[in-house]
């Protein structure tokens, strides 16, 4: 029956990490974590943080693909971090038009801070788990990383040429 809203997912682990995924994802929730409401970020601030926190200095165009949103978007989010003083632009000594966005040392902290409020956030959330049972589902998630970047890599490859065909 069309728009029932009762679809789901043959898998209960793919329902259940959408389902997680869709709670993580959630601007108002990751806006709403202590450690981050302090700063009074949008949550594309906090992801432009959190990126260039991870990987280092990037272009605007890598870290808007990266974010999967359009480079004004983005560059909306930098002019603010800017204004905070939490990034810096450098000039490509290579390049002189292009530039990389680099967190300043104020930038970094406020970056860590965010690091900081997702490890609290999994200290509460794992309580009351055993530190079996943390290293087990620790173990899982990595196998379960390693062959979605393996899935992920080979959705990249050129299909298979059949029946000699160009």
């Amino acid at each position: 029956m069309a728009g029932s809203g009762e679809m789901h997912y043959r898998s209960e682990l793919v329902g259940l990490l959408t389902d997680l995924q869709g709670i993580w994802s959630d601007p108002a929730f990751g806006r709403r974590l202590p450690g981050v409401r302090e700063h009074d970020l949008s949550s594309m601030e906090v992801r432009v943080l959190w990126t260039l926190g991870a990987r280092g200095p990037l272009r605007g165009s890598t870290l808007a693909e990266l974010l999967g949103t359009g480079a004004p978007t983005v560059s909306k989010a930098v002019a603010k971090l800017e204004g905070r003083r939490w990034l810096t632009r450098r000039k490509d000594d290579g390049d002189g038009r292009a530039h990389d966005l680099i967190l300043t040392e104020t930038g970094e902290g406020v970056a860590k801070d965010l690091f900081d409020a997702g490890d609290d956030m999994m200290d509460e959330l794992l309580a009351d788990w055993t530190e079996h049972d943390v290293r087990a589902v620790t173990g899982y998630l990595e196998r379960l990383l390693t062959s979605s970047r393996g899935f992920a890599a080979s959705l990249d490859e050129e299909p298979p040429r059949i029946f000699g065909g160009a």
